[in-house]
């Protein structure tokens, strides 16, 4: 479902999560994998009924959802992660809320909340553009993927994986590669198609371990 760039008040998105609140009290929103709310001006109180909605058991395959640009703040981060610490949306891959209000405040508690093993499935979480920095989010789904990675868990699965962005070292990157040749040699990174390695600091030698496991075959829908 898509509701995209409506221009919709906080208001209007808490009537939107009425409307969903009574499909899914029909059994409906069963097989919804995508819910994007993106560019319009929702806020905390649009977040707040979203994230009670789920909490009730709606929504069980979403793998997509779109918050991004709208107004939400450190309350919608807040709700979230507690949410997300319990376990809500398992299969989520990808979270959009870039270009909201979200501050330190919120920016650490979704970053907590990562940390504790919410969001087992995530691919990515979009932040930028918000007052606070993403990069402890960013730096603890980065950690989850290397653990993943070397355990063969979901990243080793994935068909995205980000690591931009975080100020790694030539020496992180060669680390990072040592992990995704883990994965190689477990039979994952089969459905990789995209890796993304921007904005850091690595170098010739990372550069140099990326080629020889991609002589070794491993990513091969790269």
């Amino acid at each position: 479902l898509y509701y995209v760039g409506m221009k919709w008040s906080d208001a209007d998105g808490v009537a939107l999560v009425g409307a969903l609140r009574a499909a899914h009290e029909r059994g409906g929103l069963q097989q919804l994998e995508t819910l994007d709310l993106g560019s319009n001006r929702m806020g905390d109180e649009t977040a707040a009924a979203l994230a009670s909605l789920v909490e009730a058991g709606a929504m069980p395959k979403l793998n997509a959802l779109g918050l991004d640009g709208n107004q939400m703040g450190d309350e919608t981060a807040a709700a979230l992660a507690a949410l997300l610490e319990a376990g809500a949306m398992p299969k989520l891959k990808r979270l959009w809320l870039s270009s909201n209000q979200i501050g330190e405040a919120g920016m650490a508690a979704l970053a907590s909340a990562v940390r504790g093993g919410a969001l087992p499935s995530c691919e990515g979480i979009a932040l930028g553009g918000n007052p606070g920095s993403a990069a402890p989010v960013q730096e603890a789904l980065a950690q989850r993927h290397l653990e993943q990675l070397r355990s063969g868990g979901a990243a080793a699965k994935a068909g995205q994986l980000s690591f931009d962005t975080l100020e790694w070292s030539d020496a992180d990157g060669v680390a990072l590669v040592g992990a995704l040749r883990a994965a190689h040699a477990r039979g994952g990174l089969q459905q990789l198609e995209e890796l993304y390695l921007h904005r850091n600091r690595m170098g010739d030698e990372t550069a140099a371990a990326l080629a020889s496991l991609l002589e070794a075959g491993a990513m091969p829908k790269l």
